[in-house]
């Protein structure tokens, strides 16, 4: 969120929860958007910076991110499926 805005280096909690109200925004746009696609949300709070991302998923392909194993990350994790 700090490439968003130099706010969010000071007030880290701001971009966090900055972060979680994109996530429920782009959760409500994919589904209207992309009805037949599923996609997969993940946010992330690591060296002081929440990055969010999504990414469609595939039935031929593998995630990059193992979601039944959220407990061996390190950083705090968010993840929603839509």
């Amino acid at each position: 969120m700090i490439d968003i805005s130099n706010t969010f280096k000071k007030h880290l909690l701001e971009g966090l929860k900055f972060a979680k109200k994109l996530l429920e925004m782009w959760s409500t746009k994919l589904k209207i958007d992309f009805p037949e696609y599923e996609f997969i949300l993940i946010l992330t709070y690591h060296d002081d910076d929440t990055i969010l991302r999504f990414h469609r998923l595939r039935e031929s392909e593998e995630t990059w991110i193992n979601i039944n194993n959220i407990e061996e990350f390190e950083e705090g994790i968010i993840i929603r499926k839509v």
